[in-house]
């Protein structure tokens, strides 16, 4: 019965007979070795968002049986996910928005960061609409005024 349990796990995981028979003699150490080659954390936005979803489109471009598997994970924002990048381990790469950089470089959130984290590429450029009441009629109209994120 376990043999059958096994076989059929195996089906339905698309795990085949030599990989069963390569993880018996395998130790925990190997097995652990060859589950993470090739794997790559990135750190992305929220569910319900676009980063996530990019993310997710980047695992399906580019993963590769046996080969190089993307893992898409929840983020908490772009300088959160700047620290996940830097210290959280499984974390290789994140999205994040093109100023959070400077950001953290000129509040000094993480020391020396231009040592430590690259750019990569540019992804897309992100939209944001800004309303305003009948006395807004130009972004220099709310110099001064407090604005509310509704978000």
């Amino acid at each position: 019965m376990r043999a059958w349990i096994i076989v059929l796990l195996g089906l339905v995981i698309g795990v085949t007979s030599a990989d069963l028979a390569g993880a018996q003699t395998a130790s925990p150490a190997e097995l652990r070795e060859r589950t993470n080659a090739g794997t790559v954390g990135i750190i992305s936005g929220g569910v319900n968002g676009t980063y996530i979803q990019i993310a997710n489109d980047l695992a399906k471009v580019l993963d590769e049986e046996n080969g190089l598997r993307v893992l898409p994970i929840i983020g908490k924002g772009s300088v959160q996910n700047i620290t996940d990048i830097l210290y959280l381990k499984g974390i290789d790469i994140g999205i994040v928005q093109s100023d959070v950089l400077e950001f953290i470089k000129r509040e000094q959130i993480h020391p020396a960061i231009g040592e430590h984290v690259r750019y990569i590429s540019k992804l897309y450029n992100e939209e944001f609409h800004l309303l305003g009441g009948k006395d807004v009629a130009t972004v220099n109209d709310l110099a001064g005024k407090k604005v509310k994120d509704h978000a």
